[in-house]
């Protein structure tokens, strides 16, 4: 099986509450060699390796990017049908973007948003940055400013991810890509653009996490 798609999720924690704030999208790990896929702790690992500098520049500096979960299989996500599995790299290293201010609500965050070659809704998919928490960051009460360091962050995060990354483990080379997962018709496709919103979007979710 030379392709796996997972579940990716950045498990960012609000240190002085523990509060929970989560990023999550979808990655292929694609192998040529049929020698086979790596399991999940590995590639928890991989994207920690690959992902947590610009994960945890986009975060403020009270939260800590926790860890990197991946799942995939079971009756929901990528790989819907397959054996369950899933893996996790813990990181636990405090985010570096800019420090909270104005109280900002936790809900109030930038949303990206990813495109393939199909031209529907099947083909588009979103995820969404950590908050910053921080009037700082905002062009006006409905814009993030462009120029601001939070924009900046999650673009560079999301064009690192849309970019890929290669990894060789035992000579093997492994690649990790951006992908949309459809539960509407249970298939990932390629991603070929994202677009960070300079809209602010509220998630209500966020209001009530633990």
């Amino acid at each position: 099986m030379p392709d796996k798609d997972w579940k990716v999720t950045l498990e960012y924690v609000e240190t002085g509450t523990s509060r929970l704030e989560d990023t999550t999208f979808c990655v292929r790990e694609h192998v040529a060699d049929p020698a086979g896929n790596l399991d999940g702790d590995t590639v928890a690992a991989d994207l920690s390796s690959w992902l947590s500098s610009t994960a945890r520049a986009m975060g403020p500096t009270n939260v800590q990017l926790s860890q990197v979960r991946v799942f995939r299989g079971g009756p929901w996500g990528p790989g819907e049908g397959d054996p369950q599995e899933s893996g996790n790299a813990v990181v636990n290293l405090a985010c570096t973007g800019p420090a909270p201010t104005g109280g900002l609500p936790h809900g109030v965050c930038c949303r990206v948003s990813v495109y393939t070659s199909l031209a529907s809704r099947r083909g588009r998919g979103r995820f969404h940055a950590p908050s910053p928490t921080a009037q700082t960051q905002l062009n006006d009460a409905d814009h993030w400013g462009t120029s601001l360091a939070y924009y900046i962050a999650v673009k560079a995060f999301a064009d690192g991810l849309l970019a890929g990354h290669d990894v060789v483990h035992d000579l093997i080379t492994h690649h990790y890509s951006l992908r949309v997962h459809s539960r509407a018709d249970q298939t990932t496709r390629d991603a070929k653009k994202v677009l960070v919103r300079t809209e602010v979007s509220y998630l209500r979710s966020r209001l009530t996490s633990p």
